[in-house]
């Protein structure tokens, strides 16, 4: 018997979804140290910082530490979350030696870039809406503008997803890419005012994006300084 394969028809974006497809498996995977860790450890966070430091943190009239705490923590761990995602797949396939499959055919180095980052993004995505949820435990924040809390969170997830892949096309080893993960990408999330306002101006880039989600939480146009 013989089989006839036929010719499939050309599909306009059809690698890179499937390199978006192959990048979202790979960190689902892994889910309980990829999705499931990084929402614990922000459910740690609210529970010692939104406990302990309440009502001994400046914020700003009006809002309650707890109300101020969630927006900034949302947006570190998603920060955090894309950089990891891209600088870890890229810097994986490069040390196994399986870039050199996804190099063979005629992809667009746009279109594995794209496939990187927006798996980085989606990963972001769901860690933040995991700590946004258990937020909830406690007292649910105010989310006046759920329009720019999406745009805000995608636009520092798409950042900082980029950052981790230079940092993945960099690095020869895992040690360069942990070393500025902890001196470079901890200190602009940790100092950027999710905890206190009394960082805030360290930092000024992080400090935007933190100033953004916060305002969009909670019905501000700028945070006062």
């Amino acid at each position: 018997m013989k089989f006839k394969i036929e010719p499939q028809p050309y599909r306009p974006g059809a690698s890179f979804l499937t390199l978006l497809e192959k990048e979202i498996l790979r960190f689902k995977k892994i889910a309980l140290q990829t999705i499931f860790a990084p929402v614990l450890m922000g459910l740690l966070y609210l529970l010692v910082f939104g406990q302990v430091l309440a009502g001994k943190m400046p914020t700003f009239d009006g809002v309650n530490y707890l109300h101020f705490l969630v927006p900034g923590l949302v947006m570190m761990t998603m920060l955090q979350n894309a950089f990891g995602n891209s600088s870890s797949s890229m810097l994986s396939s490069k040390i196994m030696g399986s870039l050199i499959f996804i190099q063979l055919p005629p992809f667009a180095g746009w279109e594995l870039s794209l496939a990187m980052i927006g798996a980085s993004i989606v990963r972001a995505l769901i860690v933040g809406a995991g700590v946004l949820l258990a937020s909830f435990l406690w007292s649910p924040p105010p989310m006046d503008h759920l329009l720019w809390i999406l745009v805000f969170g995608f636009m520092g997830a798409a950042l900082m997803g980029s950052l981790g892949l230079i940092c993945g096309l960099w690095a020869d080893k895992f040690d360069q890419v942990g070393a500025f993960q902890s001196f470079v990408i901890l200190p602009l999330t940790f100092l950027s005012g999710v905890f206190s306002r009394r960082y805030r101006d360290s930092i000024r880039s992080s400090t935007s994006l933190t100033d953004s989600a916060t305002g969009s939480f909670l019905r501000a146009t700028s945070i006062p300084g």
